[in-house]
């Protein structure tokens, strides 16, 4: 049996934001530099952390700077902020863009420099030290980012995204109070994108039979809970599981991303697409352009998203699982064309580059490789 370990602890349960303070005067921290964007802040989802913060004793600083699709200037602005503060920890209060902004923040607070010093698309080398210690906290159920020890983030000149690795969160700390309140259009797009993430990880060539546990098990939960967390009567209970959910599905991308978010991170550099939305968009469409090669799989994925696929040959059984996820996009109200977003063809000109570059290069040729020709088929496939 092989050895394994989880880079990142997690606390799951309603409530449980109330103990972060404790936990962190616990492990000898004294300050808190708070990560967040204007919109958490805005409705008042930083309030249980400071309190509990402050009953423990312990300082905090706000930087409330961070945008969707964070960019690298905000993550180096941050860093000095923090450095001027004298935090000696970092806590990440929001989605997928705070807790990514936050990683990189903690990175760069350790080692000094940019971002890009520690990026391979960028010529980068692996960070010498390891980052500031960073508790997060999610606000959506949907990026995972909580429990990942990568940072999607875009660079202003160039509008590539592009991933910061070697910034795993020490504790995450899971509390449904925390997306009670989420609007649903929020919950549909963060809902879709744990799906993408737990499926492009089992379908990925890294996935083995411990990453494909957490997969299987957040390919079940999500396709179980998503349209209640969005439209039920009661959403409370679907969106605890939907925020489960995320989590498990982001430690199942321990083996990698691949071909949805090499074209989606595209469209969110140079458009400012929702990254879940374009992952929405593009996950039917990849899987449709590689759906000789990955029927198998797939058809393990239908039983999982419920289908029936008694008597189904391979083939038929893989479209199904297809079928299910473009179905579930529809019934959560996400839009299912690119066209609808705005992306017209020269957009996806631009963007079938960037996919084929170096900023993708980790996860472009999953589940198979492409050519600018394939990109663009699958780009317009999604139109």
């Amino acid at each position: 049996m092989p050895t394994f370990g989880l880079a990142c602890n997690t606390v799951y349960g309603e409530g449980s934001i109330a103990k972060i303070g404790e936990r962190a005067r616990a492990a000898g921290f004294r300050h808190a530099f708070i990560v967040t964007d204007p919109g958490v802040r805005a409705a008042g989802l930083l309030e249980a952390a400071i309190a509990s913060l402050s009953q423990s004793h312990l300082a905090y600083t706000v930087f409330d700077r961070v945008t969707a699709n964070p960019r690298i200037g905000q993550t180096v602005a941050g860093a000095q902020a923090m450095r001027d503060s004298g935090a000696d920890f970092a806590l990440a209060i929001g989605g997928g863009s705070a807790m990514d902004a936050a990683k990189a923040i903690a990175l760069v607070h350790a080692n000094g420099g940019d971002p890009r010093d520690y990026m391979a698309a960028f010529g980068g080398h692996r960070a010498p030290k390891p980052i500031t210690p960073l508790y997060t906290v999610p606000t959506t159920c949907g990026s995972g980012a909580e429990v990942t020890a990568g940072a999607v983030l875009t660079d202003e000149e160039s509008k590539q995204k592009t991933v910061l690795f070697g910034c795993a969160p020490s504790l995450a700390v899971l509390d449904p109070q925390m997306v009670y309140g989420l609007p649903v259009n929020i919950v549909a797009s963060t809902g879709v994108d744990a799906l993408t993430h737990a499926v492009e990880s089992y379908l990925g060539p890294r996935a083995d039979a411990l990453t494909r546990t957490f997969s299987v098990q957040a390919v079940r939960l999500v396709a179980a809970s998503l349209r209640d967390a969005v439209n039920g009567e009661d959403r409370r209970e679907a969106l605890a599981r939907m925020l489960y959910a995320a989590s498990i599905a982001g430690h199942a991308m321990i083996a990698g991303a691949g071909q949805v978010h090499a074209l989606a991170h595209p469209l969110g550099g140079r458009l400012d697409v929702p990254h879940g939305v374009a992952n929405g968009v593009l996950l039917t469409a990849v899987l449709e352009h590689h759906l000789e090669l990955i029927a198998p799989q797939l058809a393990d994925l239908a039983l999982l998203m419920g289908e029936n696929v008694f008597g189904l040959s391979v083939h038929q059984a893989g479209k199904r699982a297809v079928e299910a996820m473009a179905r579930l996009r529809e019934d959560v109200g996400l839009p299912s064309r690119l066209s609808g977003l705005g992306v017209n063809d020269d957009d996806i000109q631009a963007c079938a580059g960037d996919a084929l570059g170096p900023a993708q290069r980790f996860s472009i040729d999953y589940p198979a490789p492409v050519t600018f020709d394939e990109v663009l088929a699958i780009y317009r496939r999604a139109m």
